[in-house]
């Protein structure tokens, strides 16, 4: 069994450790000398990662490490493993061939899928033109699955910008509109009223 130590506990011998990557100042550049690690009892210390041949951090990222900590302040890594998913399933090849040829399933076709990601807006206004394309196609091609990820506008749009305020496709009021009624604008107007026409 493994026995995780506390990052902040002095080590004569190798142990191992679990805790969150951090970064040393408020900057949120991270560096191979401003790389900390915080332990589920809130201490941070140093990650020394001179000793690892190949390594990739980023703030948030959840690690175990193995290492020497002698002083309680400075973890010197030896190994460090940031990759905790599950294998990735795999379906026996009989299985698909039942499922993408079968009567019993679609018909006998396959499964047909459209995904798209945002954002869904041009840089030029706040109309959803590609979106609704999108949906023009949806409804043409009729898959079975539609997958859409945000964002479904650029957080970063000019027009997202108080200081565009009156501006033609602006907001007149210089606020910025409120997320969740964006969101339901587009779900229940855009998506769902838009698909629902053309089924």
């Amino acid at each position: 069994e493994l026995q995780v130590s506390p990052v902040n506990m002095p080590a004569q011998d190798k142990a191992w450790y679990c805790g969150r990557i951090c970064c040393e100042g408020d900057s949120g550049a991270i560096n191979a000398s401003s790389v900390l690690l915080e332990g589920a009892n809130g201490k941070r210390v140093h990650l020394d990662l001179v000793h690892v041949a190949q390594f990739a951090v980023f703030p948030g990222q959840i690690v175990v490490v193995r290492g020497n900590n002698t002083t309680g302040e400075t973890i010197i890594v030896h190994e460090i493993w940031s990759d905790a998913s599950l294998p990735m399933p795999t379906t026996p090849a009989d299985k698909m061939a039942t499922w993408n040829e079968s009567e019993a399933f679609l018909g006998g076709m396959p499964l047909s899928m459209v995904m798209a990601s945002g954002p869904f807006t041009s840089s030029t206004d706040l109309t959803y033109k590609p979106l609704e394309d999108l949906l023009d196609h949806v409804v043409e091609q009729k898959p079975d699955v539609v997958i859409l990820t945000g964002p479904f506008v650029d957080c970063k749009h000019r027009y997202l910008n108080p200081e565009s305020a009156g501006s033609l496709g602006g907001f007149s009021n210089g606020d910025p509109p409120d997320s969740l009624q964006v969101v339901r604008h587009v779900m229940r107007d855009l998506i769902i009223e838009r698909l629902s026409a053309g089924s």
